[in-house]
């Protein structure tokens, strides 16, 4: 099946000119660096994440911006290409050329590959996976961006930098396991889980970038998915978790999904006009539609809303004694403070009064979880204004909720009179 804009950009990216070049210029550096006594192999695949890796990532990274900055974007929303179409044509076409100098380096690697740690099939399966996991992740984030109506002109190289990142911290975390990785009681071999573990994340990351790409050309997804996404998140998770005790997994599924709820929230667009549609939507009764375009943000919330009250009657029912309720306490907490957090976000940006919003509830959330607790902790001998900040399970069940859950009713006061002034004037109007 043609794509027209994967043929648009190999048509841009393609010449005899660059084909030739290529394969000129890796020979030059691999006869260097040969020459002057250098690892050859390290060399190719140092090549191949510079010129895949990283440059394929910034192309990626400008696919989508330069349509945004050079007014292009509404002709191909209008287009009759598919967002399937236009997902992988620019996610490929882009880096076309990338991946041909990525292909020679491979080849070079395997003729003349030595490496005593891996396979050659097992460094070629991890260099390609891991370049399509930093390509589908900045595309990804490009999206995001795109929706949110701030494009990084001037940022081209922060998301890529980004992925690399998270990438290398995945790299540490799985070098770890030297003996191979248990997982639902059963130990596997580290290199082949960690790439079912990248071929796991591309298929959601592609699946991610395909419902974006739909929303950005104004279809509607089910908010399943995103649900779906989560409960296979929770079962990876759980595999890795299974000698932690119900407790430990128990708060490490909740904090993974709140960690995306806080994500979301400063990801997702949050502007007044997409607040009065909900509301247009609320008050027509048309809640198959308000479903569907409910922020991912309030599906997660839900989620760990559930999470923590299975904990809470789990918890209780398994064994109901002092230390038990003093978990149940901090689980309580940790939704509470998450409401308020959340009502902090959409207080600041309903306000209007700060130019980037989202920087400025960073800059709250540092204060409230950091600066102001160590100056409660330095200044007093008790837990009682700590839980202003953080949960403290040495503390009662009842002050433990009800002094985060008095935040929660202040916030939300805000909140409703913020709404009310900037919102509700601005539908009426």
């Amino acid at each position: 099946m043609r794509n027209p804009e994967f043929e648009r950009y190999l048509w841009q990216e393609i010449s005899l000119h660059r084909l030739a070049i290529m394969p000129l210029w890796l020979f030059a550096c691999a006869f260097i660096m040969a020459a002057i006594g250098a690892d050859i192999d390290f060399t190719l695949l140092f090549l191949f994440a510079l010129l895949t890796g990283l440059w394929g990532a910034g192309m990626v990274s400008d696919a989508m911006n330069e349509e945004i900055l050079n007014h292009t974007w509404d002709w191909q929303r209008m287009s009759p290409i598919s967002a399937w179409q236009l997902m992988w044509g620019k996610l490929f076409g882009s880096t076309i050329y990338a991946w041909y100098g990525g292909v020679w380096c491979l080849l070079l690697f395997v003729f003349t590959g030595n490496s005593a740690d891996f396979s050659v099939i097992q460094m070629l399966l991890i260099a390609v996976l891991l370049a399509l996991f930093i390509h589908l992740l900045v595309f990804l984030l490009s999206l995001v961006m795109v929706l949110k109506q701030d494009v990084l002109s001037r940022q081209r190289w922060g998301l890529p930098l980004l992925a690399s990142l998270l990438l290398l911290s995945s790299l540490s975390i799985f070098s770890e396991y030297d003996d191979g990785i248990v997982w639902f009681g059963n130990v596997y071999e580290q290199t082949w889980f960690y790439i079912v573990s990248l071929v796991f994340f591309i298929a959601w990351l592609l699946i991610g970038a395909h419902l974006l790409m739909r929303k950005a050309l104004q279809f509607q997804n089910s908010p399943l998915v995103w649900g779906s996404f989560l409960i296979c998140l929770w079962l990876y998770l759980l595999g890795h978790l299974m000698n932690e005790g119900l407790v430990g997994i128990l708060f490490s599924t909740y904090a993974s999904t709140a960690a995306f709820v806080y994500l979301l929230l400063l990801s997702e667009y949050k502007g007044k006009a997409y607040f009065i549609q909900l509301q247009h939507l609320y008050e027509q009764k048309n809640y198959s539609t308000l479903w569907r375009q409910a922020p991912r943000w309030f599906i997660s919330t839900l989620l760990a809303f559930i999470i923590i009250v299975f904990s809470s009657f789990y918890v209780l029912l398994l064994d109901n004694n002092e230390e038990n309720r003093q978990i149940i306490s901090v689980f309580i907490s940790l939704l509470i403070f998450l409401l308020r957090d959340i009502g902090i976000v959409l207080w600041i940006n309903f306000s209007g009064y700060y130019k980037r919003p989202d920087v400025a509830v960073v800059l709250y959330w540092v204060f409230l979880y950091w600066l102001l607790p160590l100056g409660f902790r330095e200044g007093t001998d008790t837990n009682v204004l700590v839980l202003l900040f953080w949960p403290a399970p040495d503390t009662s069940l009842f002050l433990s909720i009800l002094i985060p859950l008095a935040e929660v009713v202040l916030v939300y006061y805000f909140l409703s009179h913020s709404y009310v002034k900037h919102v509700l004037r601005y539908y009426q109007s």
